[in-house]
């Protein structure tokens, strides 16, 4: 994907980078996947991540990453099997 949130809005997703993504020194990677990610520990060893190019697959320049904290975006599927939706008559 070229873009953060993808399948999101495109004024969401503008609100969304004005608002919380440009006010910080924050990094966005797009169009690569995150082959390892090796936790830290706070204050003492950063969290490692190495990221491959999602076309070529071949590791990126500025691979593997040293960073303090790691959101990852995998995707999103609704999770409510459990929930007995179908015996309240909500489909």
């Amino acid at each position: 994907m070229d873009t953060m949130m993808p399948t999101f809005d495109p004024e969401i997703r503008r609100v969304a980078d004005r608002m919380l993504i440009s006010p910080r020194k924050i990094d966005g990677y797009t169009g690569v996947f995150a082959t390892e990610v090796l936790p830290g520990e706070p204050g003492k060893k950063p969290v490692k991540i190495t990221l491959i190019d999602a076309k070529t697959k071949e590791e990126i320049p500025d691979s593997p990453l040293y960073v303090d904290a790691a959101l990852v975006c995998t995707g999103r599927v609704p999770n409510t099997d459990k929930m007995g939706l179908d015996s309240m008559g909500i489909e």
